[in-house]
């Protein structure tokens, strides 16, 4: 006789919660709500700090917007599932710039907030969100246009801001930039010592970052660091077969060595090999993608070739009875290599093969018959392998200072670097302000469904500031009232020093990039849950 095993209960069903219309977008919202004004808490130098519990480590201390809003897990699953969303924002903001994530949610926040009023009222849901969408191009437009060319000696104030008035910092990043120009690469690393520190070093940055992101070994940072001079592989083509590199890979594992593989591409499975090696600590290796494409891909390959002594081996013309000799082999000093970007710092292992390679292209640029195109490649070339990286060590006293100090150094560089590349922007959330104000002011010519538009994002775009004021002490009414009677559109509140002033001639700028992304970002998902109809989620025993 057939029938279920003594010892095992029969399987339950399992059912699914269903909300629908308002009633989802209330529930999504009390996630969206709850969770941004935790984040906002943080915002502007008299934010507060916020205390994360961690099960593996003490107690985490940061006012870092992302940080916070990836701790935060709501017990309720559609909570849950609108603050996930929000979260995405803050992610995409700190992935891109490193820093504008607490922005970017409390205006994702503040325009869902505005539409869900709307559309509970029966307003057309996807027309709302078309014509906020529209305007807050709009807006954009304006922030950009109010933005100023950065110079590398307003970096300090620009890093200094991001870093949470850190003097220290805000020195070190524009330093930095100072020595470097304003076209340098510098990244961060985790120092032994409890204070921070910098190192310039001959070292070059390639617009490619590894196969895959189980190769990283620093996870604060994102990255995969090899520090103890490690070996450079140079392949052209795909790297399919492992076993004409085994006995080579075999002896850098033996003497606990570390290798940087660069390849076009990489088969799935020699990538699961690579990979569990990594893993298992085996043999340290980061596979990496060659920057470029086509011919300018070739001619990197022999810069990469010169500059780390390595040899270019053709994986086309590989068999598994010929086996890559060690000669093939470069070096490098140092590498860090992230999802987007490689940094190489130069070993001075083989200085002559470098000499060489410089001279050659600096022969070539004598030719009368250049193209103008062709002197601009070689003259970049010469300039990436002279180049110098810094690298600032980043110190402190315990596990916890040093990553809070991490995170300032990574808000603080992000913003330097945006604001060099877009400009900067009046500070304390009021670019966003009055480029709402001047991006939506009424029209004769408007409908009813633009009038609503321009009213919620007038309504978001002033959050950032009120906000500011707010962690500060200062009344929303105070801060408008002081702002309507001013011409000037830099003009607004200084949170640190509590007084109304020209912030811009204070220093007190933004990242054009920052704002105007964090404005995007923020639309873009709170259209996203103001347009939902209905969440699916597993149903618990509470409901």
């Amino acid at each position: 006789m057939l029938g279920l095993p003594l010892n095992k209960a029969a399987p339950q069903p399992s059912y699914s919660r269903v909300l629908r219309s308002a009633e989802a977008r209330s529930q999504l919202y009390a996630g969206v709500a709850e969770l941004s004004e935790i984040v906002a808490k943080t915002m502007g130098p008299k934010g507060r700090n916020v205390i994360i519990e961690r099960s593996f480590a003490d107690p985490q201390i940061t006012k870092d917007g992302v940080t916070v809003a990836n701790a935060v897990t709501f017990k309720d699953p559609v909570k849950n599932m609108g603050a996930n969303l929000v979260k995405s924002v803050t992610r995409k903001s700190n992935n891109v710039y490193g820093d504008g994530t607490t922005t970017a949610t409390v205006l994702a926040s503040a325009v869902f907030d505005a539409c869900r009023e709307h559309t509970d009222n029966g307003i057309d849901a996807i027309a709302l969100y078309k014509t906020v969408q529209r305007l807050a191009e709009n807006v954009i437009k304006c922030v950009k246009a109010a933005a100023k060319p950065a110079t590398v000696d307003e970096l300090y104030n620009v890093a200094l801001i991001s870093a949470n008035y850190d003097a220290d910092i805000a020195k070190i990043i524009a330093d930095a930039y100072r020595k470097l120009g304003p076209g340098a690469s510098i990244t961060l690393s985790e120092s032994k010592k409890p204070q921070h520190s910098v190192e310039y070093l001959a070292g070059l940055k390639l617009d490619n970052g590894f196969h895959s992101p189980y190769f990283v070994n620093d996870f604060a940072n994102g990255s995969c660091n090899f520090d103890n001079s490690p070996a450079v592989l140079l392949l052209e083509g795909k790297l399919s077969n492992l076993a004409p590199f085994v006995p080579l890979l075999e002896q850098i594992a033996k003497r606990n060595g570390e290798v940087v593989i660069f390849a076009d591409d990489v088969d799935e499975e020699v990538l699961k090999s690579l990979v569990v090696n990594q893993l298992k600590g085996v043999l340290r290796v980061c596979a990496v993608k060659h920057p470029a494409y086509g011919e300018q891909r070739k001619r990197l390959l022999q810069d990469l070739a010169a500059y780390t002594g390595a040899a270019i081996v053709n994986t086309s013309l590989l068999d598994e009875q010929q086996l890559v000799p060690p000669q093939s082999c470069g070096r490098a000093r140092r590498v860090r290599v992230f999802s987007g970007e490689c940094h190489l710092f130069k070993d001075d292992f083989h200085p002559e093969a470098l000499r060489v390679h410089e001279a050659v292209l600096e022969q070539m640029l004598l030719r009368k018959n250049l193209s103008a195109g062709e002197r601009t490649d070689i003259e970049a070339r010469l300039a990436t392998l002279r180049g110098k990286v810094g690298l600032i060590e980043v110190g402190g006293h315990s596990e916890v200072e040093t990553e809070e100090a991490r995170q300032r150094f990574d808000d603080a560089l992000g913003a330097a670097k945006a604001a060099l590349k877009s400009g900067l922007v009046p500070g304390g959330g009021i670019a966003l302000y009055y480029a709402a104000k001047a991006a939506c002011a009424p029209a004769h010519a408007d409908d009813a469904l633009t009038q609503i538009a321009k009213r919620v994002l007038l309504q978001a775009c002033a959050v950032p500031a009120t906000q500011i004021c707010k962690n500060a002490g200062l009344s929303a009414d105070e801060l408008f009232a002081q702002l309507r009677q001013s011409s000037c559109d830099a003009f607004g509140f200084d949170a640190r020093a509590s007084e109304f002033c020209n912030l811009s001639k204070k220093g007190i700028v933004d990242p054009c990039a920052i704002v105007a992304d964090a404005l995007r970002n923020a639309v873009s998902v709170a259209a996203l849950l103001a347009t939902t109809e209905a969440t699916i989620c597993a149903a618990t025993d509470a409901t």
